[in-house]
């Protein structure tokens, strides 16, 4: 079914005044009858058969692989799987017509994307077969109708390398930057640029217009774009994703952009219930590591924070608790809202440890993705600080009956997959003095969902035995698949969740899509994928700790953390404290 979704504007080839935008393909479902009617005449053959084939593409043995697979799929043609299995082999060997067609089919039992990602191989193998026009067809389908999240990184993309000398691909891909455009067509051309890329990609306006707000803020700057500078350009763009109020949708100044080069201050912040402090700088000013930030220039920091906050886009308001510090250093942001005049040199006020007030005019510096907050200098770091620079660690800490895990991101290391993690886990878990699993997620913003699957069932089945209790530190980074993770551990392993809120839950909007502004250079992500982790009608925008633990600017200067302190003073109570805290979790169980 295809639904018009209508705007009212026109630049640079793209119209917006009458998108149709086609819901994403879905298999038309199964021929019960011929289902049925044409059963598998050896089951326990069939199995084996499969069992073998899946162990053979693993190895990269394609050519053995390939005729078993093409005996699966003709014995049981219903299942995507045994095509996908034959298209793969097919692929690996040259054979990409019959590949082509392989793909089709899976993509007719399983739709075109994850986990085969049927439509995407489909295009390629058309495109290597020299079928140019069907790979170009299927690669608009792919954009257009099926909202493929990674459009700017088609035309690199090694697959389709046979079609980089086609026109129709460079449009296709979003590679339409017109170097004749004027300064004011070529921001007008981004700004409508980004909102069609919010309407092909969207989930929620696949099918209904966009919100009347965002409409408005559309309309505002594409109409001011003359009369504004670049930064105010940028500031109105963010703006407008803002009306969403959606996680994974914002402007991304760690990219580079070809038209504005994005500095920083020489700073570290972070946010603490005292106020917003310095926790790290450059060379030249280590001197203000500790010091409170009262004001931006004549801007108070907390009335910086709430202009911020005004133009950014967020799943859960600890959002802004999370990336508001580092926008706080944000030159050209900054200068977008009018708090500062130049993105070069910006004037800063703090408040020293000592009281003392200290003004200094600080030259920016390119944009460096800031690090994690790591433990406060010149003390001995706490636990939970030692090792932020790894995806993944855990130590025993016997004198607590305990296991500390940290999870840092949701990804593989460079010696060992989260899948391997998960299971060396298990095995040190089986020592039966170890009651407490202390799970630290506070520094995981996320990574690849379909990853953590083996730690989820180690930690669930950690929790499933008597006298064992999984505690889950969360808080203000915990984000997109790591929040996926929380919401799999809240309905499966009654965790005692521990610290802050969470950025995120397992409902919410996630898998955002790159954009590229053609003209500005500038990147964005916008939202690809609603999750539905929890149940269907939980509209929390964050989980809530059962034990909700502040970790302040004293404790943190001072070298404590009063999270892991916490649960370490409940482990030392012993089972009956743990009975007791247990009771009432689970914030996402239906009541009586």
């Amino acid at each position: 079914m295809k639904t018009c979704l209508c705007t009212l504007v026109l630049v640079g080839g793209i119209s917006l005044a009458a998108v149709e935008q086609p819901s994403m393909s879905r298999p038309a479902g199964l021929d019960g009858i011929a289902v049925v009617q044409n059963p598998v005449a050896d089951p326990l053959r069939y199995y084996a058969l499969k069992r073998k084939a899946h162990a053979l593409m693993e190895g990269d043995r394609f050519s053995e692989a390939e005729p078993l697979a093409d005996e699966l799929a003709k014995t049981y043609p219903i299942d995507g799987d045994n095509w996908l299995m034959d298209a793969r082999a097919k692929r690996k060997l040259g054979k990409f017509n019959e590949a082509a067609e392989a793909y089709q089919r899976a993509q007719e039992l399983l739709g075109p994307g994850v986990p085969g990602r049927a439509q995407y191989w489909h295009a390629s193998s058309l495109a290597d077969a020299g079928r140019t026009v069907e790979a170009l067809d299927t690669v608009q389908q792919l954009v257009d109708a099926d909202h493929y999240l990674h459009r700017p990184s088609l035309y690199e993309d090694d697959a389709f390398k046979a079609l980089r000398d086609q026109s129709r691909f460079s449009a296709i891909s979003g590679r339409i930057a017109d170097p004749r455009w004027s300064r004011d067509e070529g921001w007008a051309h981004d700004v409508d640029y980004l909102v069609a890329e919010v309407v092909r990609v969207n989930p929620d306006f696949h099918d209904r217009p966009l919100p009347a707000a965002f409409q408005r803020l559309h309309g505002e700057l594409r109409d001011g774009v003359s009369k504004l500078s670049d930064e105010q350009i940028y500031v109105g763009m963010s703006r407008m994703l803002a009306s969403l109020n959606q996680g994974h949708t914002n402007l991304w100044p760690f990219i580079p952009a070809s038209k504005m080069a994005f500095k920083v201050l020489p700073l570290q912040f972070y946010m603490f219930p005292e106020g917003t402090f310095v926790v790290a700088a450059d060379t030249a000013n280590q001197d203000l590591i500790g010091a409170r930030l009262v004001k931006i220039e004549d801007t108070p920091a907390a009335d910086v924070l709430r202009k911020i906050r005004a133009i950014h886009a967020a799943d859960s308001g600890m959002e802004i608790a999370w990336f508001g510090p580092m926008l706080l250093t944000l030159a050209q942001e900054l200068k977008g809202l009018g708090i500062v005049r130049s993105v070069d040199r910006i004037g800063v006020t703090l408040r020293s440890p000592s009281g003392a007030s200290v003004s200094r005019t600080l030259n920016t510096v390119a944009f460096t993705k800031p690090s994690k907050l790591l433990a406060a200098p010149g003390r001995e770091a706490p636990i939970a600080f030692r090792h932020v620079d790894k995806p993944h660690w855990f130590e025993p800490l016997p004198e607590a009956s305990a296991m500390y895990v940290q999870v840092n991101q949701i990804a593989d290391d460079a010696g060992e997959s989260l899948e391997a993690f998960g299971l060396r886990l298990r095995k040190a878990l089986a020592d039966r003095n170890i009651s407490n699993l202390i799970l630290d997620l506070r520094n995981n913003n996320g990574g690849n969902t379909f990853l953590y699957v083996e730690l989820a069932k180690t930690l669930i089945g950690f929790s499933a035995e008597a006298g064992r209790t999984l505690y889950v530190i969360i808080g203000r980074n915990v984000y997109s698949a790591a929040a996926n993770f929380v919401a799999d551990l809240e309905r499966l392993a009654s965790p005692v969740f521990v610290g802050e809120p969470s950025a995120m839950t397992g409902n919410a909007y996630g898998d955002e899509s790159a954009v590229v502004l053609p003209y500005s250079g500038i990147w964005a992500g916008v939202t690809g994928v609603k999750w539905q982790l929890g149940y269907p009608y939980d509209l929390r925008r964050a989980v809530v700790p059962q034990i909700p633990v502040a970790l302040t600017a004293a404790d943190y200067f001072a070298g404590r953390d009063p999270v892991v302190d916490t649960i370490m003073s409940l482990c030392s109570h012993g089972s009956r404290r743990r009975d007791e805290t247990s009771a009432g979790q689970g914030s996402a169980r239906m009541p009586d």
